[in-house]
């Protein structure tokens, strides 16, 4: 029961991602192709440097006691993994006023 639980809380979240996502999309302005790239740069930079996947194997470690499925597990993974890279690029971005920094 608690993996079928599991299971449908994250359907239910990739949904509503997925949802959010479509919203974003149709109310956004319109980016080119560059400047989409100059925006996602950073982001993609950092996510290319190989690190010690520490993150990744401490999942691992407590997915042996709550045994997620893989699929769902890659997903967590992958959050875990988008949300550090997007605290890196805050913390490495220089202030602009004192009153950010």
């Amino acid at each position: 029961m608690h993996d079928r639980h599991l299971s449908t809380n994250v359907d239910t979240a990739q949904m509503n991602y997925e949802h959010l996502l479509t919203s974003l999309k149709e109310r956004a302005p319109s980016w080119s192709a560059t400047q989409e790239q100059i925006l996602l740069e950073p982001y993609e930079y950092l996510i290319s440097i190989p690190g010690k996947e520490v993150r990744s194997a401490l999942i691992d470690a407590f997915n042996v006691w709550l045994q997620v499925p893989g699929e769902n597990l890659a997903m967590i993974k992958r959050i875990v993994q988008m949300l550090h890279t997007a605290s890196l690029m805050c913390v490495y971005t220089p202030p602009r006023t004192k009153l950010e920094g």
